[in-house]
């Protein structure tokens, strides 16, 4: 599992947009994404009056 700083390292280099999204959602990144699975892009969403991130990786996409 990657960490919280090499996850946010991923992050800050995405477009400026997705750099300010769903903190909380990106903070349980490390315990999804397998290690050596790079983010390849990362968009907020919103269902049932809560907010999620959907996350696409070089191997699958997930929403958290």
């Amino acid at each position: 599992m990657p960490t919280i700083e090499e996850v946010r390292a991923q992050v800050g280099q995405l477009d400026g947009a997705s750099r300010l999204l769903a903190f909380r959602e990106i903070g349980a990144l490390p315990d999804i994404l397998w290690e050596n699975e790079p983010i390849e892009r990362l968009v907020q969403g919103f269902y049932n009056n809560g907010q999620g991130v959907l996350v696409a990786t070089n191997a699958r996409v997930i929403f958290r």
